[in-house]
């Protein structure tokens, strides 16, 4: 009897203590994987680019208050001067970030029950590839070739 009371007094001190977890998630965006982790005590349903409002968009349900880290190579989303904002639910948070070459990490915090990470920067992959640029030219350049033509044919 004396051992019991000892043992489920740690039991529930280790049941309370909440978990972080680590998520590694490939987002596939033009037939090119880029791999974003997330640690924190919640768990990650979707992650997707909006490339409209230069963002990464994440998931999340089961959220406990507790401090999340998102890293992401800057290839997929960047920000001048790592001047990011970072909304939770729509509402802006503080956030503290570290970044080198490659990767941006940013840490902030999510209260219980947050549903939506929402991370702003000012460029996100490639809207234009660099195909698309030297297709548009050579589009260009077949078109003012042929209204030159035109233009030739017209004079005699």
């Amino acid at each position: 009897m004396k051992k019991t009371i000892p043992t489920c007094i740690a039991l529930i001190l280790v049941l309370a203590i909440p978990v972080t977890t680590a998520y590694s998630y490939n987002l596939e965006i033009d037939k090119k994987s880029y791999k974003v982790d997330f640690e924190g005590n919640a768990e990650v349903i979707a992650m997707a680019i909006d490339k409209e409002t230069i963002s990464l968009l994440i998931g999340i349900k089961n959220a406990e208050d507790s401090s999340v880290k998102v890293m992401f190579p800057n290839e997929l989303i960047n920000a001048e001067d790592n001047k990011f904002a970072v909304l939770v639910d729509g509402y802006e948070v503080d956030y503290n970030i570290s970044s080198n070459e490659l990767t941006t990490t940013i840490s902030f915090f999510v209260p219980y029950g947050s549903q939506e990470i929402e991370i702003i920067g000012t460029h996100v992959v490639p809207e234009f590839t660099a195909l698309f640029v030297i297709l548009a030219a050579i589009s260009l350049v077949v078109l003012i070739s042929k209204l030159s033509f035109k233009d030739y044919l017209l004079r005699w």
